[in-house]
């Protein structure tokens, strides 16, 4: 396990995101620009499943916290940055989904998600 490789008094950092949480409002009440964001990762997690591979998962800080102090680690600090999607940014998880659809076995499949 990671925990077994921190030296006594060492330090773990973690780095992570939070988990898109829904609001009650239907997911054509969001702002434009919130549905893009989700519709691009929504394409690059399909994709990525769809091409054998792992999709990309977020955990709940206060889940990791949990796990930590289970095995006898407590949180020294914690900070909150917003994530700022830009144009670049979502190209480049377009250019992440479309090299995944391509490795997609099924070319029906492959081809939908290129569409």
């Amino acid at each position: 396990l990671l925990v077994e490789r921190i030296a006594p008094g060492g330090t773990l950092l973690f780095i992570g995101r939070e988990p898109f949480e829904y609001p009650s409002k239907s997911f054509d009440a969001l702002p434009e620009a919130s549905r893009l964001v989700l519709e691009t990762e929504r394409l690059r997690d399909g994709a990525m499943l769809l091409s054998h591979q792992r999709a990309y998962r977020e955990f709940p800080e206060r889940a990791i916290r949990e796990s930590l102090a289970r095995r006898g680690l407590r949180v020294d600090a914690r900070a909150f940055f917003r994530i700022r999607h830009t144009v670049r940014s979502l190209s480049g998880q377009l250019a992440w989904a479309e090299a995944e659809a391509k490795r997609v076995p099924n070319p029906a499949l492959s081809a939908a998600l290129l569409e």
